[in-house]
């Protein structure tokens, strides 16, 4: 699997953009909430771009809840300064140069080599999105992959938090709610330096910042990951010792955010 735990986006110094509706500022996609969206005026050459004060690396780009089709043409690109407000100025002269394919469901979401750049810019040209584009959250850092992975045995729910009634007269009425995704990931025989880098990460994020969790990152990116929160803390239980290092088993609770 494939965990990014840091937003470099939500700690830039500057954020701006091509355009901005009323209402719909280009700060949005810095907001954990994914229907709190940017929205741009139009489709012409549509773009965002990010100063990180300094040079960070990125290997992952995921945008969470947007309105792009497959028809859209989208890149993102890195660079050690900026190269100025236009796609054209970006893509085929950056050092971080990537193509985003929009896929017909599941998370807009790429993994490339990637470098550490101080200016990240995402360009939208054309959208191929009616009359704007509207992004909820663009989500880009360096990705962690663990050592040994969860065991197969994992759990995948979707779940449906709806609500359904009856009237005295017997009709079934139900407020509709969005579906949302849980996972429960069990590691067996974790060594003493992954159960490091998991406590590691988890005193980052705890229970209250989002991360992207991508299951199977080569073969399956678009449909099999997710944007939410862990749940719980983390359990550690001792499964076996040696002379050189111990071993730890670990579940882990995962719930996508709406």
């Amino acid at each position: 699997m494939n965990l990014t735990y840091v937003n470099q986006g939500d700690a830039a110094t500057a954020l701006t953009a091509s355009s901005a509706a009323t209402g719909y500022p280009a700060s949005n996609v810095q907001f954990p909430f994914k229907t709190k969206t940017w929205r741009s005026t139009g489709v012409t050459d549509e773009w965002l771009k990010w100063n990180l004060g300094s040079a960070q690396n990125v290997t992952m780009v995921a945008l969470v809840n947007t309105n792009l089709t497959a028809a859209a043409t989208v890149y993102f690109c890195g660079h050690a300064s900026d190269l100025g407000n236009a796609t054209a100025s970006w893509h085929g002269h950056a050092t971080v140069d990537e193509t985003i394919t929009i896929p017909a469901g599941g998370m807009v979401i790429k993994y490339f080599t990637g470098a550490s750049k101080q200016w990240w810019f995402l360009g939208v040209s054309p959208a191929g999105a009616g009359t704007y584009v509207e992004i909820g959250r663009v989500y880009f850092g360096a990705q962690y992959s663990p050592a040994q992975n969860f065991d197969v045995k994992y759990k995948h729910a979707l779940n449906d938090p709806s609500v359904a009634v009856k009237s005295i007269g017997g009709q079934r009425h139900t407020d509709m709610r969005p579906q949302f995704a849980s996972l429960s990931l069990n590691f067996k025989f974790m060594t003493k330096a992954q159960k490091n880098q998991f406590l590691a990460f988890f005193q980052t994020v705890g229970v209250f910042n989002e991360v992207i969790l991508s299951l199977d990152p080569a073969n399956d990116p678009n449909g099999l990951s997710f944007y939410g929160v862990f749940t719980g803390g983390l359990s550690f239980t001792g499964s076996m010792q040696n002379a050189t290092t111990d071993y730890h088993d670990l579940a882990l609770n995962f719930e996508e955010s709406l």
